[in-house]
């Protein structure tokens, strides 16, 4: 019982400090993309199925808050991670950091690849007045958001593998 109410605690404190506070600044933190470092995380750290909840339940609380069409958020997030996922468990199976890093990059820019396709397609049968397009300022944000991203992802990795035991022993391979 505790540990469904420390993953709505957990959901609910992402999106909080994403909505309210993340996004006051003016560059360096607004590029973060949390809801895709926080299911990376999940990812990493938690069984899939119980991961995969949490993400979907991340999702659809941002989607509360969001301003685009309900499941945008859901839709986007659970793909990526799904694709994270499976590219995390297949090719980067040693667990290195770095490679961790460049995941957490291809995920950040499929999920906002993913945002704007479902935003397009939700403009296209009418659920939704949004169309953003496919023009260079989309991959421009989509490229400072995956490297932005991806720093975060690092400094977080740096502070946290030498707190957390169970990080530690997700990641770092020691030879005997």
């Amino acid at each position: 019982m505790r540990r469904y109410i420390a993953g709505i605690v957990s959901v609910v404190l992402v999106v909080v400090v994403d909505v309210s506070f993340l996004n006051k600044f003016e560059f360096f933190y607004s590029y973060v993309t949390l809801y895709v470092l926080a299911s990376m995380f999940a990812i990493l750290i938690l069984p899939i199925r119980r991961a995969l909840i949490w993400i979907i339940g991340l999702g659809l609380v941002a989607d509360v808050f969001s301003g685009l069409g309900y499941g945008l958020i859901t839709g986007a997030l659970f793909f990526s991670s799904v694709v994270g996922y499976m590219l995390f468990a297949t090719y980067f199976s040693h667990r290195s950091g770095l490679t961790s890093v460049f995941l957490i990059g291809l995920m950040t820019s499929l999920y906002w690849i993913c945002l704007n396709a479902f935003s397009v397609l939700y403009f296209l049968v009418g659920l939704s007045d949004i169309w953003v397009g496919w023009s260079g300022s989309f991959w421009l944000l989509a490229l400072s958001h995956s490297l932005v991203t991806s720093l975060t992802f690092t400094v977080i990795y740096a502070i946290f593998s030498n707190v957390l035991r169970r990080f530690r022993e997700r990641f770092v391979i020691t030879r005997t």
